[in-house]
């Protein structure tokens, strides 16, 4: 399979969001994790991405209602759309090679735009 055009990726941040939660991370170190694992979904799609016009990964996260007797188990809340990482397909080309390899703690390059547009759970 190739793609082009427009790509879309899905990233299911629901274990990320839970240890988030977990270790009560404050909103800047939280998007910091979440921005990386989205570069590195994109790192993991370089084979099947090609000829990319632009590439967004969607970070969602599972909600979680309360317990329900009923079921011996925790409601179903829907999905957060949490953020947007995108990346023009020229910045594609060029840098996709260095996805891989992004230094752990540093900031995204420009090239990689994070925009959040949901809401993490309470910590």
């Amino acid at each position: 399979m190739r793609a082009s055009g427009e790509a879309l990726l899905i990233l299911d941040a629901t274990p990320d969001v839970r240890s988030i939660v977990k270790a009560k991370l404050g909103d800047a170190a939280a998007n910091a994790q979440l921005a990386r694992d989205a570069a590195l979904a994109v790192a993991a799609s370089t084979n099947v991405l090609h000829d990319v016009t632009s590439l967004t990964v969607r970070v969602v996260y599972t909600k979680l209602g309360e317990f329900n007797p009923d079921y011996n188990a925790v409601a179903f809340a829907g999905v957060e759309r949490y953020a947007l990482l995108t990346i023009s397909g020229p910045d594609y080309k060029m840098n996709r090679d260095k996805l891989a390899t992004l230094p752990g703690g540093a900031p995204l390059p420009a090239w990689l735009k994070f925009k959040v547009i949901g809401q993490l759970p309470p910590r």
